[in-house]
C-alpha cells in the first residue's frame, strides 16, 4: 500500500470510511456533508477510485455497494506518516510527541494509551 497514488481528497475519504467502519455511499455522504460541501457524485467518484486503487473492499447489498477499509488503519497511517515526514521523524521523533503532547493535547486516556505503548516497546526491546 503506497499513499502517494492518493490525493489530499482520497486520504480524507479513506479516513473517514475508517471511522465509519462500513457504510455505502448514501451513509458515506452524510457524514462527508457534515464536513465538506461535496457533491453526491464527487463521493460516489472517490469511493470507485479508492476501490480500483485497492484501498477499498466493496459489497453488493440489495442495490447498492457498500465500502469497509481493506487494510487496518494502523497500516494506513504509517503510510501518511512516511509520506508527510520521510524519514525526518526516525532521526527526531521527538517533534512527533511535542505535536501530541503539547499541541493536540492528548485526553488522559490517549496518554495512558502512548505510555503503555512506549512500555511494550521498551520491553520488546530488551
Amino acid at each position: 500500500m503506497k499513499t502517494q497514488d492518493l490525493s489530499p481528497a482520497e486520504i480524507w475519504l479513506l479516513n473517514l470510511i475508517y471511522e465509519l467502519g462500513e457504510a455505502d455511499v448514501y451513509q458515506i455522504q452524510e457524514r462527508v456533508l457534515a464536513e465538506k460541501n461535496w457533491k453526491y457524485s464527487t463521493v460516489i467518484t472517490l469511493s470507485n477510485r479508492l476501490y480500483d486503487k485497492g484501498y477499498l473492499n466493496r459489497t453488493k447489498v440489495g442495490r447498492r455497494y457498500v465500502y469497509s477499509a481493506k487494510f487496518p488503519r494502523v497500516r494506513f497511517f504509517e503510510q501518511v506518516m512516511d509520506r508527510l515526514f520521510g524519514k525526518s521523524l526516525l532521526k527526531d521523533p521527538t517533534v512527533l510527541f511535542t505535536y501530541l503532547l503539547n499541541v493536540k493535547k492528548l485526553s488522559k486516556k490517549e496518554e495512558e494509551l502512548l505510555h503503555m505503548l512506549l512500555e511494550s516497546k521498551e520491553k520488546s526491546s530488551e
